[in-house]
């Protein structure tokens, strides 16, 4: 294999090919040995030299590829080493192929051809090359009409790769330099797409060459100057291609010329304004001139009916003809509406026949222009009261009402429903966690919403008619029913309170109808599942109508019986937008002589009885909800705090609530007494995490319940965490350990939520001593286990939590916490962060606790660990191999290091200078130009940057040489070794430029980012001059008195 390694002899071709052929094969025993014979291949300075002999001689198409990847490289990365001689002979040979391969019209390698084109003129063109344009042009002119087309991709794609798609591969300076020259000289490109344009009228061209020049004017149209689009003909010329074999190519084109104008950041005088707005009237007006023609052939037929079975290009011409009218549409509505109104109608008509079609990258394309139209309306005069003036909306009164049905049938599932049909008609349970999905059933909400409020009575009665025709059955069908009633959720609150109310009535009334009369359980479980979710919607009625929300609690409190997958989900949550929304009603309100809290807390185990763990947690939210309205409720009746009385009455509900957790009260004696039996029972565990993870919730939710806890709860707790202890210590089976691992779990959270809240309890009912004893009892008896054998990253955040939250009562107090954090927490974790894939929980648990510390406690716990230079050491080098690990870590890491670097510079603490500067900067230097680390950029620049403005408010780093200056020379020094591939002049402009834009985080981000596309190439001096220009030019972008830290 190594022979084809081998520059002085001829390359074997067929030995070439059966190389790849086997680094392809992912059964072969050579794979591996073949790839890196082929990796040394490319590597080779003079593999180039092969490229032609490979192209020529080769029959195996995976070796041309692997020939043009070759040649891409050594353009992207090595150009500036060849010889002018060879730099010449390679843009004649590439040049050559291109025209070579067009004629031949072999397309996939001409795209590799032109890629590498695009490449040779992004490093040499316009100061090697500046004839380029102008030979392309002349070429298209000159020859077939092959060359021609592919001479406009040529311009396509390099127009796209400086303007849209270079970011991360060129230089600022080499970007400014090729979109100057491209702009300069598109007037001969445009001059060359009209010609084409206007000979196509004339003369018979190929599709695919007209095809081209649309879509490369298209191309262009992102940014092409106004004057273009306003002082030459072209849209007209465009516009003439609707009614062609070409549409899809003109209406996307279209797409980007309207955008373009609509988009216009600069000022243009009144007749451009004009003219804009007559160019995208006539655009218009043809566009719905073809869809008149085009329509009409459907006749009574629905489009959306038809649609799957027309062909793949009539399907992307619907598409492209909905982006074009969506665009007009939600940006020149008043324009249309005073001088098209007639065509702007139609238009609408047609975009709703678009709508209907079962399509989601359709429905997204048309949804935000309905969106803008319906909320322009809407916002005329957004009130319940009917307006005595004409209003814009009664012009559209008809569109309106089609747009109803069309919007409601494409109505997304919202993220509350939990019951659905899925693709087999079966009803199941399914959450909504897509992030996507959620927002897009948002913007339908708000859309819809909008609609009912311009159409007020004739909404209602459509949504109404659909009802009942579910009822008699003449169009029961589930999916249409979830559509109705999800819709029929987005408009709560568009009416008035009494129409809302005389509505929603209706609309129960022929739910529950439509309930009792069906006999499938999956038809009742759909039907409840919409009016539980329309329950949630509609809470303002439920505020109104007092009675009526203890009969929908009751109905909710019936369906967690109900076994049928995802009710007794939805009735939970449910239950909880309700408390949420309407807290106060269950404080006020009376059952069997008792407050309604209180009678359902009474009752609660009979209630929760057939739910899951998780389920019965839900309701207990609720229940904390309702409780946290108590402080509420009282003040507004008194217009002072809680007073005892009712704060213990408080309490009262609260220990009502805990009591219900479980039958089995985990903390009596006997239970602790026979741990080490229950322990392997899983039904046991599942209740011990289900209790404590309640209290969690509860100690969350209502921090006055850790009043009582302390004598309670907490040393039964403390108590079980040690008895766990010694069972592990003890010869048990493998479940038991797994079990043991999960309750000491459980018991750390608990305290870890108790930890959190602490300190917002009044001093009144929780002493200093109280606290004290608690936090040793947390520190010896749970956190240490840390040390001792417990390597969990739980006890990490425990320890977070409590520098984060506890205000400690004293310097000592504080400062023995730090000490003991440091031995039991710190100092052990650091061998296995090192070991991240096996500790990944641990190791940000680690990074998380050092961060709060740094953070919170600066001022003790720096001096605690700076003092021990060993352990300083161990934890600044943990930090630094931070930088390095994924993501989260290293941005935390980053973040960290910042904070220390800032806090240091501020106690002019100038030792730790002294000793960590260079090597901070050194680490941060070498991630930012790691090539395989494409996160934590900015922080790592504001790290630098920091570095950079303060080097000279240090003492002396070398007695020498100022600060500045011995800085300058590290980082030389630095780059010199290991980045030959930089030339000294260009290494010299970033160091100064550094030092001179570090003032502005911003600027010195894109300077540093500059540098950052060099070094993964070798360079030159061409552009120094401008390199230096640009520097001097975000000189003056730094706002003059800009503080320097």
């Amino acid at each position: 294999m190594e022979s084809i390694l081998n520059f002085s002899e001829d390359l074997d071709v067929n030995l070439f090919d059966s190389i790849v052929k086997t680094a392809l094969d992912s059964s072969s025993s050579e794979k591996s040995k073949a790839e890196t014979v082929l990796v040394k291949f490319k590597e080779h300075p003079n593999a180039w030299t092969r490229v032609d002999y490979i192209l020529t001689t080769s029959s195996y198409t995976p070796s041309h590829f692997v020939a043009l990847q070759v040649l891409e490289t050594q353009v992207k990365t090595k150009w500036v080493l060849f010889t002018e001689e060879q730099r010449n002979g390679l843009k004649s040979y590439v040049v050559q192929s291109v025209i070579k391969r067009s004629e031949q019209q072999d397309q996939i390698i001409l795209n590799r051809f032109d890629i590498i084109l695009v490449e040779i003129l992004k490093k040499d063109w316009p100061r090697n090359w500046p004839t380029f344009i102008s030979d392309l042009i002349t070429a298209s002119q000159n020859s077939s009409m092959e060359v021609c087309r592919n001479s406009l991709e040529i311009l396509k794609r390099l127009n796209e790769e400086i303007f849209m798609f270079g970011e991360g591969n060129i230089t600022t300076v080499r970007k400014r330099m090729l979109q100057n020259q491209l702009k300069n000289e598109f007037i001969h490109i445009f001059q060359l797409i009209k010609t084409i344009l206007e000979y196509s009228k004339k003369m018979n061209i190929t599709d695919k060459l007209l095809d081209t020049t649309l879509s490369t004017l298209q191309s262009f149209s992102k940014w092409m100057p106004l004057q273009f689009i306003v002082d030459t003909e072209i849209v007209e010329l465009v516009v003439s291609f609707i009614n062609t074999s070409h549409s899809i190519a003109c209406l996307k084109c279209l797409y980007e010329i309207v955008k373009r104008m609509v988009n216009e950041k600069v000022e243009i005088s009144s007749q451009e304004s004009k003219t804009v707005d007559e160019k995208i009237l006539l655009i218009n007006f043809s566009l719905i001139e073809f869809l008149n023609l085009y329509f009409s052939k459907f006749g009574s037929e629905k489009l959306s009916a038809l649609y799957f079975n027309l062909d793949r290009m009539e399907q992307d011409f619907i598409l492209s003809a909905s982006f074009l009218l969506s665009l007009i549409y939600s940006n020149k509505m008043d324009l249309l509406e005073n001088k098209s109104l007639k065509e702007f109608l139609k238009g609408l008509e047609y975009l709703i026949r678009i709508t209907e079609i079962e399509d989601k990258k359709i429905f997204v394309s048309v949804l935000e222009c309905w969106s803008s139209f319906v909320f322009c309306l809407y916002n005329e005069y957004p009130y319940f009261a009917t307006s005595r003036v004409s209003l814009r909306r009664d012009k559209y009164t008809s569109i309106l009402e089609m747009l109803i049905q069309a919007l409601v049938d494409k109505m997304p599932r919202p993220e509350e429903v939990l019951v659905i049909e899925n693709e087999y008609g079966e009803i199941v349970k399914e959450k909504l966690t897509e992030t996507e999905a959620i927002d897009f059933y948002k913007e339908m909400k708000r859309t819809i919403f909008h609609l009912s409020s311009l159409t007020g009575e004739r909404i209602k009665s459509f949504f109404i008619k659909k009802l009942d025709k579910q009822l008699d059955g003449s169009e029961w069908e589930i999916k249409k029913l979830n559509k109705i009633c999800w819709s029929i959720g987005c408009v709560s609150e568009s009416f008035s309170k009494d129409e809302e109310s005389l509505f929603f009535v209706d609309v129960l009334k022929n739910l529950l109808a439509l309930c009792e009369m069906k006999v499938s359980k999956d038809d009742k479980a759909v039907i409840a599942s919409n009016i539980m979710y329309l329950v949630g919607q509609y809470h303002r009625f439920l505020v109104s109508n007092k009675r009526f929300l203890k009969t929908v609690v009751k109905k909710l409190f019936e369906f967690m019986d109900e076994t049928h997958e995802g009710i007794q989900d939805m009735a939970c949550d449910t239950l909880l937008r309700i408390t949420n929304k309407c807290p106060h009603e269950f404080l006020i309100q009376r059952e069997e002589n008792d407050v309604y809290i209180s009678y359902i807390l009474k009752n609660l185990c009979r209630i929760t009885k057939s739910l899951e763990f998780y389920q019965k947690r839900i309701i207990y939210e609720c229940m904390c909800v309702v409780l946290q309205g108590m402080n509420t409720e009282m003040t507004k009746k008194s217009g002072v705090s809680m007073n005892n009385v009712e704060y213990y009455k408080k309490l009262e509900y609260i220990n009502l609530l805990t009591s219900s957790f479980s039958d089995t009260n985990i903390f009596q004696e006997k239970i602790q007494e026979k741990l080490s039996e229950l322990i392997i029972n899983r039904d046991f565990v599942r209740i011990v995490s289900h209790v404590l993870k309640s209290f969690s919730l509860v100690y969350k939710n209502l921090p006055e319940s850790i009043i009582t806890s302390f004598q309670n709860v907490f040393p039964f707790l403390f108590s079980m965490y040690e008895r766990l202890d010694l069972i592990k210590n003890g010869q048990i089976n493998s479940l038991a350990n797994k079990n043991i691992i999960l309750a000491k779990q459980e018991i750390i959270e608990v305290f870890t939520n108790v930890v959190s809240v602490l300190e917002n309890l009044n001093d009144k009912f929780i002493t200093k001593e109280m606290k004290s004893n608690f936090l040793n009892n947390l520190f010896q008896k749970i956190i240490f286990d840390y040390k001792k054998s417990f390597k969990d990253h739980t006890l990490l955040l425990l320890g977070g939590e409590c520098f984060k939250s506890i205000d400690f009562s004293g310097e000592e107090d504080a400062f023995k916490s730090e000490v003991f954090i440091l031995n039991t927490l710190i100092e052990p974790s650091i061998p296995l962060i090192l070991k991240s894939e096996e500790n990944n929980d641990i190791q940000t648990a680690y990074y998380r606790l050092l961060d709060i510390l740094i953070i919170k406690r600066f001022d003790s716990f720096f001096p605690l660990i700076f003092s021990n230079s060993d352990t300083f050491n161990s934890i600044f080098d943990s930090l630094l191999y931070g930088f390095i690990c994924r993501r989260e870590i290293s941005e935390l890491c980053l973040s960290t290091i910042l904070t220390t670097f800032k806090k240091c510079y501020e106690i002019n603490n100038f030792l730790f200078f002294q000793k960590y500067f260079l090597n901070t900067m050194t680490n941060i230097l070498g991630i930012i130009f790691d090539k395989d680390k494409d996160y934590g950029f900015e922080l790592q620049c504001q790290i630098l940057s920091f570095l950079l403005k303060i080097c000279d408010k240090l003492p002396l780093f070398d007695q020498t040489v100022n600060n500045n200056t011995f800085i300058r020379n590290h980082i030389n020094e630095l780059f010199a070794s290991t980045l030959k591939n930089i030339t000294g002049e260009s290494l010299e402009i970033f160091i100064v430029g550094m030092f001179e834009l570090c003032r502005d985080d911003d600027i010195f981000r894109e300077h540093v980012f500059d540098f950052r596309v060099k070094v993964y190439e070798y360079g030159c001096n061409d552009d120094l001059n401008m390199e230096i220009e640009l520097v001097n030019e975000r000189k003056q972008r730094i706002p003059a008195g800009k503080n320097i830290i």
